[in-house]
């Protein structure tokens, strides 16, 4: 599996090969999800190897972390903060954060639009590895 990104100023496009197949996803053309309180996730693609999404972060995702998968996000769109492991810093379009197993980490919006991002799991998602953490006092 090969995953490409081709970024522009005006359309973000998402290439996913495979031996067998080809899907083309125009991100910057998905419609946000109605309503979206929190957050909205949309799954593009999914396999054994690698499970792709798009999200939209209306206020937060709550900390958490993912027993068995690393998780690879790509922002697109917005300003936020993201907590990862024992760090907090602005996050913003073109970053690429990475997030291995048993790493904790949440994200708020922090700008007047949604933080838009691209999320990818490896191995690919089966079953739902999201494990919420409580949050420190």
């Amino acid at each position: 599996m090969k995953i490409r990104f081709l970024i522009s100023t005006m359309v973000c496009t998402l290439v996913c090969t495979t031996d067998a197949a080809l899907a083309q996803v125009q991100v910057n053309n998905l419609p946000e999800p109605s309503p979206c309180e929190k957050s909205c996730i949309e799954k593009l693609h999914s396999d054994s190897t690698v499970s792709v999404f798009v999200a939209w972060v209306e206020k937060e995702i709550p900390l958490h972390y993912h027993a068995s998968h690393t998780e690879t996000v790509y922002v697109l769109e917005g300003e936020g903060t993201m907590e990862l492991g024992d760090s907090t810093f602005a996050i913003h379009p073109g970053q690429v954060l990475v997030m291995i197993p048993g790493t904790h980490h949440a994200v708020k919006k922090t700008g007047d639009t949604p933080l838009k991002a691209i999320s990818v799991f490896s191995p690919g998602l089966i079953t739902p590895d999201r494990i919420l953490v409580e949050p420190k006092k």
